[in-house]
């Protein structure tokens, strides 16, 4: 079974932390192992609208710098095991622009999201 991957608010932190929680029944349960597993992807900036391969090995999720002038731009961490943490995630370079809110089609071939074209949310897919 794929965990889900959500952002929790944090009062002590700018943005939210990304965890991780299994389902349980007809509930989530934050698994035990979630800081530690997210801990390379979880820093101070805001990061959100995170994306998990069917496999989950691929991370992906927008983050926002705190810098005056950044915008939004989606990185992907990956693992080795489900039972490992994520390595420090990388820019994904093939979404530029103000970009955000990847999804990651189930064969794991296509990541879609949205970007700000001409003041206007566009959805835009690429495919690997």
């Amino acid at each position: 079974m794929v965990p889900i991957i959500g952002s929790r608010s944090l009062r002590k932190r700018r943005g939210p932390e990304q965890v991780i929680a299994n389902r349980q029944g007809a509930t989530f349960v934050r698994d035990a192992n979630s800081a530690t597993w997210l801990a390379p992807v979880n820093n101070s900036d805001l990061n959100y609208a995170p994306s998990i391969s069917v496999d989950g090995l691929e991370l992906f999720f927008t983050r926002a710098s705190t810098a005056a002038s950044a915008t939004p731009a989606i990185y992907r961490a990956t693992r080795t095991d489900t039972n490992s943490a994520f390595a420090a995630p990388e820019l994904v370079t093939a979404a530029s622009g103000f970009v955000e809110a990847p999804s990651l089609s189930a064969d794991g071939h296509l990541l879609y999201f949205h970007k700000l074209v001409n003041g206007t949310y566009v959805i835009q897919v690429v495919r690997r």
